[in-house]
């Protein structure tokens, strides 16, 4: 059998059904006897196991397997395992895998699931290769469904071979592609660039800023770039380069924008506007006075 030529291995690549349920069971115990919610407790186990094993994750492959193995757990994908695995990410609070810290990717649906294409998914793993090589897109099974045959546990989530959805790619006319800023040619932009504070706590830094920035650096930007984002108190500096202190994190693949969460127990204030001035060293905004 010729050796897969992928390295972003999922946990359905490692182990069987019965690990994945047993884990599942150990994390929820764990969960309610620190009274925190189920789900959580779920999650926490899968991430461990998934770390533990080296391979990629996403909340909707975490999602899938709790739904699958115990449909009597209530949660929301897109209110409870996602953000609750961003913001663990966020504050530096997932395992690390033996290579070092976990790290995070923006990646795009392209057919394999039901989710519409060109949805934007976060891949976490032990490297951006490995992430950029995960089969990521599972479905994930409706709450409520009966509990499994636990002689005759289901197969786990995998990504289709092929996609199950026709995907439509009509570039703009006379228009770079999408996600990409090259430097050298951006004119110049004037007028201010305003970061917003999305629902979900997390503040968009938009593409436009990333444009000027590229053009000031005289250099070429992509989504899904790595940038750095240092915060000292109020004062937030992102970088296109490393700096001292600094979270790593990717630009949104599609559109070139950057969102991420306060690091302090205090979220954003949602809704919340703030300037974004480009200088030499990077994009600088002052979270004490909003708009």
């Amino acid at each position: 059998m010729n050796a897969p030529i992928h390295t972003g291995l999922a946990l359905s690549d490692k182990v069987d059904p019965a690990y994945v349920l047993q884990t599942i069971n150990e994390g929820i115990d764990d969960a309610l006897q620190a009274d925190e919610p189920d789900w959580s407790g779920a999650a926490d186990a899968l991430i461990s196991a998934c770390v533990t094993l080296n391979v990629c994750f996403t909340s909707g492959e975490i999602s899938a397997w709790i739904r699958t193995y115990r449909p009597d757990i209530r949660f929301s994908v897109t209110q409870n395992i996602g953000p609750y695995i961003r913001g663990r990410f966020q504050g530096g609070n997932l395992p690390d895998y033996t290579s070092g810290p976990v790290e995070q990717k923006a990646r795009e649906t392209t057919g394999y699931s039901r989710a519409p294409v060109y949805t934007t998914v976060y891949v976490y793993g032990p490297d951006s290769f490995a992430i950029s090589t995960h089969r990521f897109e599972v479905g994930v099974p409706t709450p409520g469904a009966a509990m499994p045959d636990l002689i005759n546990l289901p197969a786990m989530p995998v990504q289709p071979a092929t996609p199950i959805q026709t995907v439509f790619i009509k570039p703009a006319a006379g228009r770079p592609a999408a996600g990409k800023v090259v430097g050298r040619k951006v004119l110049s932009f004037n007028g201010r660039y305003t970061a917003s504070v999305h629902t979900d706590s997390r503040l968009c830094v938009p593409r436009r800023a990333f444009e000027a920035l590229a053009s000031k650096q005289q250099r070429t930007v992509s989504g899904g770039d790595d940038v750095y984002v240092l915060i000292d108190g109020d004062d937030v500096v992102i970088s296109l380069d490393r700096i001292y202190g600094a979270v790593k994190y990717s630009l949104v693949t599609s559109r070139c924008r950057l969102l991420f969460s306060s690091r302090e127990t205090t979220p954003f204030p949602v809704s919340n506007h703030y300037t974004v001035n480009v200088t030499d060293g990077g994009l600088k905004l002052d979270m004490s006075t909003a708009l």
